[in-house]
């Protein structure tokens, strides 16, 4: 099994980001309103979120169940949206 499926977030580089968006189908595109767009890909194993932070910094997750991306989409822009009503 890959190590990659158990562990928190980690910071990639953009090459990498770059790398994973054309090795792996895009399933799903959101924009954040903040910090760009969410991408979930497909993977051989689950699924990948490829995410920027506000700094700029792009983030990956992977996980085995799609509804996990999902939640943390939703929380993502939930807590997007309480920003913006201040």
């Amino acid at each position: 099994m890959d190590d990659r499926f158990t562990q928190p977030a980690v910071v990639i580089q953009s090459a990498e980001v770059e790398a994973l968006l054309a090795d792996h189908p895009l399933l799903k595109e959101v924009d954040s309103g903040m910090t760009g767009h969410i991408r979930v890909l497909q993977h051989s194993q689950g699924f990948i979120l490829v995410e920027q932070d506000c700094r700029g910094q792009a983030w990956v997750r992977y996980r085995h169940e799609m509804s996990e991306l999902d939640a943390l989409i939703e929380d993502r822009l939930a807590s997007y949206e309480r920003m913006w009503d201040g």
